[in-house]
Formats: structure tokens, sequence, C-alpha cells
């Protein structure tokens, strides 16, 4: 758990140091590359934290890549959508809904694949 968080801080920081940096000439794009990096510097510290633990470095490479690829098509869906013209609000709520939407879906069909125990606990709920 220690590794987590310092994981988790250590890209807060990466993140706020380059929110300062990229926003004032990139604006949006500059925050969202900033988070992306963050997230990647937390996600490497992660990795690199669990080797040694008789955990198959492969194997978890393997797992986090197939998250990145749902990042991806849920990234080529969104891109597709900015080309509508809606009014502003509209067209940032619709990227929005149908980029969760797609990453969510695609995320409880890897789930569900995979056997993992989300999709349990997602059934149950949707039981009641």
């Amino acid at each position: 758990e220690a590794e987590f968080t310092k994981s988790v801080i250590g890209g807060a920081v990466v993140n706020l140091i380059l929110n300062l940096i990229l926003i004032p000439p990139y604006q949006a794009a500059g925050a969202a590359i900033a988070t992306v990096i963050a997230e990647l510097v937390a996600y490497l510290f992660q990795l690199f934290s669990l080797r040694g633990r008789g955990l198959g470095m492969r194997k978890i490479f393997i797992n986090t890549s197939l998250y990145a690829l749902i990042g991806l098509v849920m990234i080529a869906v969104v891109r597709v959508l900015s080309f509508l013209a809606f009014p502003p609000v509209m067209q940032v709520a619709l990227e929005v809904v149908a980029g969760v939407g797609v990453y969510g879906a695609m995320c409880v069909l890897f789930w569900k694949k995979t056997g993992n125990p989300l999709c349990t606990v997602f059934h149950k709920q949707y039981q009641r």
C-alpha cells in the first residue's frame, strides 16, 4: 500500500508541475498532456515496485497494455464525435458520455472474459 500511495502522490506532483508549465501555452491540451504523463509516471512507479514479488512482469505489462488499448479505442470514438456540429456544451457532454460509456463497456467485457471479480460485483449489484 505504501508503494501505491507514493505512486499516486508522485503522479499528482508531476501533474501539478506539468500543468503549471503546459497550461499557459497549450490550455486544455496542455492539461491533457500533463495528465497522461502523470498517469504514465504513476503506472511505471507501480510496475517497478511490483518487481521481485513473484508476479510475472510480462503478464502485468500485457494486462495493463490492454487498458491502454481500450483507452485508444475510447479516444478514437471521442475524436470521431468531435467532428459533429453541436453547441459546445452539448458537444462536450456527448463526448464525455460516449467516452465513459465506451471505456466502461470495454472494461466490463475484458473483466468478464478474464474472470475478474469486479464483473461479479457489478452483476450482483444489478440483480437487486
